[in-house]
Protein backbone atom coordinates (compact mmCIF):
# COMPACT_ATOMS: atom_id res chain seq x y z
CA UNK A 1 0.00 0.00 0.00
CA UNK A 2 0.85 3.70 -0.67
CA UNK A 3 3.05 5.40 2.52
CA UNK A 4 0.23 7.13 4.44
CA UNK A 5 -1.51 7.31 7.11
CA UNK A 6 -4.58 9.57 5.87
CA UNK A 7 -6.56 9.43 3.24
CA UNK A 8 -9.55 12.22 2.13
CA UNK A 9 -12.29 11.46 0.05
CA UNK A 10 -13.67 14.59 -1.43
CA UNK A 11 -16.47 16.48 -3.47
CA UNK A 12 -19.96 17.68 -4.37
CA UNK A 13 -22.65 16.51 -2.09
CA UNK A 14 -23.99 13.39 -3.01
CA UNK A 15 -21.14 12.77 -5.32
CA UNK A 16 -20.02 9.16 -3.08
CA UNK A 17 -17.82 10.27 -0.44
CA UNK A 18 -19.36 8.47 2.30
CA UNK A 19 -19.25 5.34 -0.06
CA UNK A 20 -15.81 5.25 -1.18
CA UNK A 21 -14.35 6.46 1.98
CA UNK A 22 -16.04 3.04 3.61
CA UNK A 23 -15.20 1.04 0.78
CA UNK A 24 -11.34 2.11 1.14
CA UNK A 25 -11.94 1.56 4.95
CA UNK A 26 -12.81 -2.12 3.94
CA UNK A 27 -10.11 -2.56 1.65
CA UNK A 28 -7.68 -1.73 3.71
CA UNK A 29 -8.53 -3.73 6.91
CA UNK A 30 -9.03 -6.96 4.62
CA UNK A 31 -5.16 -5.90 3.59
CA UNK A 32 -3.97 -6.70 7.02
CA UNK A 33 -3.55 -3.08 7.76
CA UNK A 34 -5.20 -1.85 10.61
CA UNK A 35 -8.34 1.06 9.78
CA UNK A 36 -10.04 3.90 11.28
CA UNK A 37 -12.41 5.95 9.26
CA UNK A 38 -13.97 8.69 10.71
CA UNK A 39 -17.38 9.55 8.91
CA UNK A 40 -18.54 13.20 8.43
CA UNK A 41 -21.53 12.79 10.82
CA UNK A 42 -20.49 10.88 13.41
CA UNK A 43 -20.52 12.80 17.10
CA UNK A 44 -17.09 14.09 18.39
CA UNK A 45 -15.45 13.96 15.19
CA UNK A 46 -12.27 15.06 15.77
CA UNK A 47 -12.23 18.20 12.98
CA UNK A 48 -15.65 19.34 12.09
CA UNK A 49 -17.06 22.41 14.32
CA UNK A 50 -20.02 23.00 12.98
CA UNK A 51 -21.58 24.34 16.39
CA UNK A 52 -18.85 26.88 16.16
CA UNK A 53 -19.55 28.03 12.48
CA UNK A 54 -23.33 28.27 13.41
CA UNK A 55 -22.54 30.52 16.46
CA UNK A 56 -19.35 32.29 16.50
CA UNK A 57 -18.52 33.09 12.74
CA UNK A 58 -16.03 32.24 10.27
CA UNK A 59 -13.28 33.60 12.03
CA UNK A 60 -13.06 31.57 14.86
CA UNK A 61 -14.18 28.51 12.66
CA UNK A 62 -11.02 28.73 10.73
CA UNK A 63 -9.02 28.67 14.55
CA UNK A 64 -11.13 26.16 16.09
CA UNK A 65 -10.48 23.75 12.83
CA UNK A 66 -6.93 24.86 12.82
CA UNK A 67 -6.62 23.67 15.87
CA UNK A 68 -8.32 20.45 15.50
CA UNK A 69 -6.08 19.43 12.43
CA UNK A 70 -3.22 19.54 14.72
CA UNK A 71 -4.28 17.61 17.58
CA UNK A 72 -5.19 15.11 15.21
CA UNK A 73 -1.90 15.17 13.72
CA UNK A 74 -0.43 14.89 17.40
CA UNK A 75 -2.88 12.14 18.30
CA UNK A 76 -2.47 9.90 15.02
CA UNK A 77 1.43 10.81 13.55
CA UNK A 78 2.71 7.63 16.15
CA UNK A 79 -0.67 5.48 15.76
CA UNK A 80 0.27 2.33 13.09
CA UNK A 81 -3.32 2.72 11.91
CA UNK A 82 -4.72 4.78 8.42
CA UNK A 83 -7.22 6.91 9.00
CA UNK A 84 -9.97 7.95 6.36
CA UNK A 85 -11.74 10.91 6.29
CA UNK A 86 -14.76 12.04 3.67
CA UNK A 87 -16.11 16.17 3.44
CA UNK A 88 -13.35 16.97 5.88
CA UNK A 89 -10.43 18.97 4.16
CA UNK A 90 -13.55 20.83 1.90
CA UNK A 91 -17.19 19.78 2.38
CA UNK A 92 -17.38 20.64 6.34
CA UNK A 93 -14.62 23.21 6.19
CA UNK A 94 -13.85 25.15 3.34
CA UNK A 95 -17.28 24.75 1.84
CA UNK A 96 -18.66 26.69 5.23
CA UNK A 97 -16.17 29.20 4.61
CA UNK A 98 -17.51 29.81 1.35
CA UNK A 99 -21.30 29.96 1.97
CA UNK A 100 -20.38 32.65 4.57
CA UNK A 101 -18.63 34.40 1.69
CA UNK A 102 -15.19 34.74 3.30
CA UNK A 103 -12.64 36.35 0.74
CA UNK A 104 -11.39 33.38 -1.48
CA UNK A 105 -7.80 34.43 -0.49
CA UNK A 106 -8.36 33.91 2.65
CA UNK A 107 -9.90 30.59 2.34
CA UNK A 108 -7.15 29.59 -0.30
CA UNK A 109 -4.55 30.48 2.77
CA UNK A 110 -6.39 28.33 4.90
CA UNK A 111 -6.63 25.20 3.16
CA UNK A 112 -2.77 25.45 2.25
CA UNK A 113 -2.34 25.84 6.34
CA UNK A 114 -3.68 22.93 6.08
CA UNK A 115 -2.10 20.97 4.03
CA UNK A 116 1.11 21.67 5.78
CA UNK A 117 -0.32 20.72 9.43
CA UNK A 118 -1.03 17.58 7.91
CA UNK A 119 1.95 16.72 5.60
CA UNK A 120 3.63 14.67 8.75
CA UNK A 121 0.67 11.88 7.93
CA UNK A 122 1.56 12.07 4.36
CA UNK A 123 -1.58 12.55 3.19
CA UNK A 124 -3.50 11.41 -0.20
CA UNK A 125 -6.48 12.42 -1.56
CA UNK A 126 -9.21 11.44 -3.42
CA UNK A 127 -11.20 14.39 -4.92
CA UNK A 128 -14.55 13.37 -6.96
CA UNK A 129 -15.57 15.99 -10.25
CA UNK A 130 -19.08 16.60 -11.43
CA UNK A 131 -18.64 17.46 -15.09
CA UNK A 132 -22.72 18.51 -14.91
CA UNK A 133 -23.31 20.17 -11.50
CA UNK A 134 -26.73 20.86 -12.32
CA UNK A 135 -27.85 17.27 -13.32
CA UNK A 136 -25.64 16.02 -10.56
CA UNK A 137 -27.30 17.62 -8.17
CA UNK A 138 -30.93 16.90 -9.75
CA UNK A 139 -29.78 13.33 -9.44
CA UNK A 140 -29.15 13.24 -5.73
CA UNK A 141 -32.14 14.97 -4.98
CA UNK A 142 -33.92 12.18 -6.81
CA UNK A 143 -32.05 9.51 -4.67
CA UNK A 144 -32.47 11.47 -1.48
CA UNK A 145 -36.35 12.85 -2.31
CA UNK A 146 -37.75 16.06 -1.55
CA UNK A 147 -37.09 16.64 1.78
CA UNK A 148 -32.92 16.66 1.12
CA UNK A 149 -33.99 18.93 -1.45
CA UNK A 150 -35.61 21.12 0.84
CA UNK A 151 -32.68 21.10 3.08
CA UNK A 152 -30.02 21.69 1.41
CA UNK A 153 -31.98 24.57 -0.89
CA UNK A 154 -32.49 26.19 2.17
CA UNK A 155 -29.10 25.89 3.69
CA UNK A 156 -27.72 27.54 0.44
CA UNK A 157 -30.56 30.10 0.35
CA UNK A 158 -29.74 31.55 3.48
CA UNK A 159 -26.41 31.68 3.19
CA UNK A 160 -24.23 35.22 2.91
CA UNK A 161 -22.98 34.11 -0.29
CA UNK A 162 -26.49 33.35 -2.20
CA UNK A 163 -27.72 36.90 -0.33
CA UNK A 164 -24.98 38.31 -1.99
CA UNK A 165 -24.92 37.25 -5.09
CA UNK A 166 -28.77 37.13 -5.35
CA UNK A 167 -28.92 33.41 -5.72
CA UNK A 168 -31.93 31.66 -4.61
CA UNK A 169 -33.80 28.13 -4.73
CA UNK A 170 -32.74 25.39 -7.01
CA UNK A 171 -31.20 27.48 -9.77
CA UNK A 172 -29.35 29.51 -7.43
CA UNK A 173 -28.34 26.60 -5.22
CA UNK A 174 -26.47 24.84 -8.99
CA UNK A 175 -24.42 28.35 -9.46
CA UNK A 176 -23.51 28.19 -5.88
CA UNK A 177 -22.01 24.84 -6.37
CA UNK A 178 -20.52 25.26 -9.42
CA UNK A 179 -18.51 28.33 -8.34
CA UNK A 180 -17.57 26.08 -5.14
CA UNK A 181 -16.51 22.95 -7.06
CA UNK A 182 -14.51 25.53 -9.21
CA UNK A 183 -12.68 26.72 -5.79
CA UNK A 184 -11.94 23.16 -4.82
CA UNK A 185 -10.62 22.19 -8.01
CA UNK A 186 -8.22 24.81 -8.31
CA UNK A 187 -6.97 24.38 -4.28
CA UNK A 188 -6.62 20.49 -5.37
CA UNK A 189 -4.81 21.42 -8.46
CA UNK A 190 -2.00 23.61 -6.37
CA UNK A 191 -1.75 21.32 -3.42
CA UNK A 192 1.36 19.41 -3.09
CA UNK A 193 0.12 16.11 -1.52
CA UNK A 194 -0.44 12.84 -3.89
CA UNK A 195 -4.17 13.07 -5.10
CA UNK A 196 -6.42 11.40 -7.48
CA UNK A 197 -9.18 13.25 -9.53
CA UNK A 198 -12.03 11.25 -10.72
CA UNK A 199 -14.69 12.94 -13.21
CA UNK A 200 -18.44 11.37 -12.66
CA UNK A 201 -17.63 8.52 -10.66
CA UNK A 202 -20.89 7.48 -10.76
CA UNK A 203 -21.10 6.73 -14.51
CA UNK A 204 -18.71 3.41 -13.53
CA UNK A 205 -18.35 2.86 -9.47
CA UNK A 206 -16.66 -0.45 -10.74
CA UNK A 207 -13.98 1.50 -12.77
CA UNK A 208 -13.66 4.24 -9.80
CA UNK A 209 -13.10 1.35 -7.29
CA UNK A 210 -10.05 -0.25 -9.21
CA UNK A 211 -8.53 3.28 -10.14
CA UNK A 212 -8.54 3.94 -6.55
CA UNK A 213 -7.21 0.68 -4.97
CA UNK A 214 -4.52 1.12 -8.47
CA UNK A 215 -3.64 4.85 -6.77
CA UNK A 216 -3.39 3.66 -3.57
CA UNK A 217 -1.12 0.26 -4.52
CA UNK A 218 -4.15 -1.64 -2.53
CA UNK A 219 -4.63 -5.11 -3.97
CA UNK A 220 -8.65 -5.45 -4.30
CA UNK A 221 -9.93 -8.06 -2.05
CA UNK A 222 -13.58 -8.80 -3.22
CA UNK A 223 -16.14 -10.47 -0.72
CA UNK A 224 -16.85 -14.13 -0.97
CA UNK A 225 -19.82 -14.88 -3.37
CA UNK A 226 -23.09 -15.54 -1.75
CA UNK A 227 -26.15 -17.66 -3.40
CA UNK A 228 -29.03 -15.43 -3.91
CA UNK A 229 -31.16 -18.28 -2.33
CA UNK A 230 -29.49 -17.28 1.39
CA UNK A 231 -29.79 -13.71 1.12
CA UNK A 232 -33.11 -14.25 0.76
CA UNK A 233 -34.01 -15.47 3.71
CA UNK A 234 -33.48 -11.83 5.39
CA UNK A 235 -35.84 -10.19 3.38
CA UNK A 236 -39.28 -8.92 4.39
CA UNK A 237 -40.55 -6.37 7.05
CA UNK A 238 -39.11 -5.66 10.68
CA UNK A 239 -41.29 -3.76 13.00
CA UNK A 240 -40.66 -2.29 16.53
CA UNK A 241 -44.41 -2.89 17.97
CA UNK A 242 -43.46 -0.23 20.56
CA UNK A 243 -42.98 2.57 18.02
CA UNK A 244 -44.37 1.47 15.03
CA UNK A 245 -40.99 1.94 13.35
CA UNK A 246 -40.95 -0.44 10.01
CA UNK A 247 -37.69 -1.46 8.05
CA UNK A 248 -38.08 -3.22 5.07
CA UNK A 249 -35.38 -5.60 3.50
CA UNK A 250 -35.37 -6.00 0.01
CA UNK A 251 -32.96 -8.08 -2.82
CA UNK A 252 -31.65 -7.37 -6.41
CA UNK A 253 -29.25 -8.12 -8.88
CA UNK A 254 -26.88 -6.30 -6.51
CA UNK A 255 -27.89 -7.53 -3.09
CA UNK A 256 -29.42 -6.79 -0.19
CA UNK A 257 -31.25 -3.62 0.10
CA UNK A 258 -32.43 -1.86 3.09
CA UNK A 259 -35.44 0.68 2.42
CA UNK A 260 -36.00 3.92 4.45
CA UNK A 261 -33.35 3.61 6.58
CA UNK A 262 -31.15 6.81 6.38
CA UNK A 263 -31.82 7.20 2.64
CA UNK A 264 -34.70 5.69 0.46
CA UNK A 265 -32.51 2.67 -0.44
CA UNK A 266 -29.18 1.52 0.94
CA UNK A 267 -27.13 -1.25 -0.31
CA UNK A 268 -26.19 -3.75 2.84
CA UNK A 269 -22.66 -5.38 2.53
CA UNK A 270 -21.13 -8.31 4.24
CA UNK A 271 -19.53 -8.28 7.64
CA UNK A 272 -20.08 -12.05 8.89
CA UNK A 273 -22.62 -14.63 7.92
CA UNK A 274 -25.75 -13.06 9.43
CA UNK A 275 -24.54 -9.33 10.14
CA UNK A 276 -24.00 -6.30 7.07
CA UNK A 277 -22.76 -3.20 6.91
CA UNK A 278 -25.44 -0.02 5.72
CA UNK A 279 -23.34 1.31 2.60
CA UNK A 280 -21.83 4.29 3.14
CA UNK A 281 -22.71 4.87 6.55
CA UNK A 282 -21.57 4.14 10.29
CA UNK A 283 -25.32 1.74 10.87
CA UNK A 284 -24.39 -1.98 11.37
CA UNK A 285 -27.42 -4.43 10.99
CA UNK A 286 -27.54 -7.56 12.79
CA UNK A 287 -29.86 -10.50 11.98
CA UNK A 288 -31.04 -12.95 13.96
CA UNK A 289 -32.42 -16.31 14.18
CA UNK A 290 -35.00 -18.12 16.42
CA UNK A 291 -34.41 -22.02 17.60
CA UNK A 292 -34.79 -23.43 14.08
CA UNK A 293 -32.16 -21.45 12.42
CA UNK A 294 -34.91 -19.01 10.69
CA UNK A 295 -34.23 -15.52 10.52
CA UNK A 296 -36.93 -13.63 13.16
CA UNK A 297 -35.57 -10.40 13.76
CA UNK A 298 -32.39 -7.73 13.37
CA UNK A 299 -31.07 -5.56 15.65
CA UNK A 300 -29.57 -2.61 14.54
CA UNK A 301 -25.97 -1.30 15.61
CA UNK A 302 -22.63 0.12 14.38
CA UNK A 303 -21.94 3.89 16.22
CA UNK A 304 -24.27 4.81 18.82
CA UNK A 305 -24.60 8.08 17.77
CA UNK A 306 -27.73 6.61 15.69
CA UNK A 307 -31.13 7.52 16.94
CA UNK A 308 -31.92 3.78 15.98
CA UNK A 309 -28.73 2.58 17.78
CA UNK A 310 -29.56 -0.65 19.59
CA UNK A 311 -33.10 -0.74 18.31
CA UNK A 312 -34.36 -4.76 17.59
CA UNK A 313 -37.50 -5.16 15.12
CA UNK A 314 -39.09 -8.11 14.62
CA UNK A 315 -39.66 -9.51 11.33
CA UNK A 316 -43.35 -9.90 10.88
CA UNK A 317 -43.51 -11.02 7.20
CA UNK A 318 -41.73 -11.84 3.98
CA UNK A 319 -41.41 -9.99 0.53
Amino acid sequence: MINTKLILVDGLPGSGKSTIAQFIALQVEKNGIRARWFYELEQAHPIHAFHVWSRQGPAQFIRTITENWQTFVAQRRAMEEVSILESSIFQSTVRLLFQSDVPRHQITEYAFQIETIIAELDPVLIYFVRTDVAHALKEICEKRKKVWENYLTQVIDCSEYAKHHHLQNFEGMVTFFQRYQELTTSLVSHFTMPRLTIENPNDDWAACRQRICRFLALPRREDPEVSEQYLAQFTGRYRDESTRLEIRIGLNHDGLIVHDLLWPRSKLLPKTANSFYVEGCTIEIDFQEDATGNIYRMKIGGSPGWKLYGRTLVKVDEL
